[in-house]
């Protein structure tokens, strides 16, 4: 009785895996020349698709630096929104206070004022 198993092929995981899947196949499509087995396959044209993969890895590589970039522009956005957050309460803090007896005035300051008479929900 044999041990041999017919052997599982490992699906790539992600865009990348998939890309990098397509050129070593298309390298080794183009190494074999007209004596490849691609050419077998009905309706699909390693010829055509080949110079797709190498399109498509570029631009997932440009995509990869762009959320690179945004990461960066994120994280430098956050450290500045902790400080104008704290500043906002601040001022928000001093112009209740100021504004005690027509809080409507801190609209001046572009504050969203909500003077409606607060509703009770379903049940109390």
């Amino acid at each position: 009785m044999s041990k041999r198993t017919s052997g599982r092929i490992k699906r790539p995981a992600s865009p990348k895996e998939l890309l990098d899947l397509a050129a070593a196949i298309y390298q080794k499509h183009i190494a074999d020349g007209p004596g490849s087995p691609l050419y077998n396959l009905e309706g699909i044209n390693w010829d055509e698709i080949g110079p797709m993969v190498a399109q498509a890895l570029e631009h997932h590589n440009k995509a990869e630096e762009h959320k690179r970039k945004m990461e960066e522009e994120y994280r430098s956005r956050d450290n500045m929104v902790t400080h104008i957050t704290q500043a906002n309460n601040a001022t928000k803090a001093l112009l209740k206070a100021m504004f005690s007896q027509n809080p409507k005035k801190l609209g001046d300051w572009g504050y969203d004022i909500d003077d409606s008479i607060p509703t009770k929900k379903n049940g109390q």
